[in-house]
């Protein structure tokens, strides 16, 4: 290193390098406990609206100080109850509006999530207006370690272990997730997850 500004640029790496390790170790972890089914939830009844209003209300701080719009609908007609694990399902929404921003590609990203009840479950759509997913790749989007983008072989943003760890989370709560897209038209994520009985 004969200058500042190379010792400066190989610091750099090196740091982006320790990071993405780092997060990999972290994803490896916790999909090996989820895949063992060792790991620990603290499940606890709660009320829909409230929670979602609270989460959202967090993301849309986040995207909007990125320059991202984020709209958020509750169509939810009557309050419901369900049984889930704040921690771990913030963190599945977490990686799924991840990777829409990831994979947004501009600061025209729009992403919109709606809440609405669909027979026995809540139904949580997270739809972007990004550069959508192909037919032929739509199906493996859920499989640890697949890239959309085979070009990004190491995305110091992912692991390539998030929706893997999403799929797992929801199904972990009796839950469904689902995927459907158009190339140029964006993606539309949908979480459903099981209405508990009132109590009383």
């Amino acid at each position: 290193m004969d200058s500042p500004e190379k010792q400066k640029k190989y610091l750099k790496t090196i740091y982006q390098n320790t990071v993405y390790i780092d997060r990999l170790i972290d994803d490896l972890f916790l999909f090996s406990k989820l895949d063992l089914q060792k790991l620990d939830f603290h499940f606890e009844l709660v009320q829909t609206k409230a929670f979602m209003n609270d989460l959202m209300e967090e993301f849309k701080f986040e995207l909007e100080e990125r320059q991202y719009r984020f709209v958020y609908e509750d169509n939810l007609e009557a309050d419901c109850l369900i049984n889930i694990d704040r921690k771990r399902l913030h963190q599945a929404f977490r990686n799924i509006i991840g990777n829409a921003v990831k994979y947004g590609g501009s600061r025209d990203l729009v992403i919109t999530v709606c809440l609405r009840e669909q027979e026995d479950f809540i139904a949580v759509t997270v739809e972007d207006n990004g550069p959508g997913i192909s037919e032929e790749k739509l199906p493996y989007i859920f499989d640890r370690f697949y890239r959309i983008d085979a070009e990004r072989t190491k995305d110091l943003m992912s692991t390539g272990l998030g929706l893997a760890i999403a799929k797992e989370l929801v199904q972990a709560h009796r839950g469904r997730i689902s995927a459907a897209s158009k190339e140029r038209a964006g993606t539309c994520f949908t979480i459903s997850l099981p209405i508990c009985p009132a109590r009383g």
